[in-house]
């Protein structure tokens, strides 16, 4: 659970009472307490901040509706009951789905203000006392009487993706750039870093890396941090997601001779993992014209696609296991989370599908994928003819 401090609390305030009256994923009150229409609110507030694309709604009192003028409220929730039962929990047993919502009190310019903070709807509407309601303009209304609304809230539900779902909440710019190497993203990416801190703000915003929030700090999302994080391990819905290697004596997964776990963002740790595996697969010498060489087991080509794949596709919603390449005497194994997207017998025909697109579509700017579904056929064309040039190095005179 996120920590709300004080500061980050009253400077919300402040940014919320500068948005649009109009707004349909924030409500003021001053004294109003009614269980019922808080109730019918917060339904009302998470639905329409799905449709807004916001993550989170919020129901103020306090403030005044029309002029957002701080006037302080004397709503006491901690006080309030409806019958036997204190207002939160009432609250939380007549939603459905349940939801984390969270009520506040702060101190602005010496007023007591309450502040009631409701994540957005993610997989279904909210329902409160089994209806389900929706803000059009500033009107809270149900949300059956509204059809077009209601299959327009149901679409959003299937186009969220993960990867732009927020990785860390509420930093400052200090603490955000801190936990991004951008340096080395204008290096992947062949460009000069920009002298202006504005200018490196905008371009990681607009490689939907980071977002402003509503109290005008920064959330990194799952795609900022997956990319381009110094270290993953510093992100807790995502440690999970950096890759490992490990290495083994023999043919079975009994003796593992070293395992080393890559925590950067994929953009850099791609090639380091690459590099890594060339040096601990199976080597074989031979000597051609007099001259001792090294050939691998295994062409970089291969490796390189196999790894890029493990990353892109992976499903990054289910839990449990690390991305992982596991090298054999015999063999090399790659290995992430989620089923393939196509059947295996049509791996070889099937159009290109990506799994995480946005991921896909950044790591095929920075020239890691190529996005055209190539990948098997190249790893078979390179095995064909890695194995004639290694009996052409053996055997020179065929």
């Amino acid at each position: 659970m996120a920590i709300r401090s004080i500061e980050y609390l009253q400077s919300l305030v402040r940014e919320l009472i500068k948005v649009p009256s109009e707004t349909e994923w924030v409500e003021f009150k001053c004294n109003n307490k009614d269980p019922q229409m808080i109730g019918e609110y917060i339904s009302a507030l998470s639905n329409s901040a799905a449709l807004c694309e916001k993550t989170k709604a919020y129901l103020v009192w306090g403030v005044q509706d029309d002029t957002h003028e701080i006037m302080g409220t004397e709503f006491q929730y901690r006080k309030m009951k409806k019958g036997n039962e204190e207002l939160e929990a009432w609250l939380s047993r007549m939603l459905f789905p349940r939801i984390n919502f969270r009520f506040f009190e702060i101190l602005v310019e010496n007023k007591m203000v309450v502040l009631l903070e409701i994540p957005c709807a993610e997989k279904q509407p909210v329902q409160f006392a089994g209806a389900e309601y929706i803000r059009v303009g500033t009107n809270k209304k149900n949300l059956k009487e509204y059809p077009d609304k209601e299959r327009e809230l149901w679409r959003t539900f299937d186009s969220t993706p993960y990867e732009l779902r927020i990785a860390m909440s509420n930093l400052d710019e200090d603490s955000m750039v801190g936990l991004m190497d951008f340096s080395k993203y204008y290096d992947k990416l062949e460009m000069p870093i920009p002298r202006n801190r504005d200018k490196i703000l905008e371009d990681l915003q607009h490689e939907k890396f980071i977002v402003k929030n509503d109290a005008g700090n920064w959330d990194i999302t799952n795609m900022g941090a997956l990319m381009i994080a110094k270290d993953l391990k510093k992100f807790e819905s995502l440690h999970r997601r950096s890759v490992r290697v490990i290495w083994y004596k023999e043919k079975s997964r009994l003796n593992a001779i070293r395992e080393k776990e890559f925590t950067s963002g994929y953009v850099f740790s791609h090639e380091d993992i690459v590099q890594y595996i060339m040096t601990i697969i199976p080597q074989e010498e031979i000597i051609i014209e007099a001259t001792r060489k090294s050939v691998v087991s295994f062409p970089e080509i291969a490796i390189r696609e196999l790894l890029a794949n493990v990353m892109i596709h992976q499903d990054l919603q289910q839990r449990g296991t690390n991305p992982m390449v596991e090298v054999f005497q015999n063999r090399i194994e790659f290995s992430n989370t989620g089923a393939p997207l196509v059947a295996i017998e049509r791996i070889v025909d099937s159009v290109p599908i990506s799994r995480n697109e946005n991921i896909a579509g950044f790591m095929h700017k920075c020239g890691i994928c190529e996005e055209r579904g190539s990948g098997y056929d190249k790893m078979i064309l390179w095995k064909r003819d890695y194995c004639v040039h290694l009996m052409i190095q053996r055997h020179p005179g065929i």
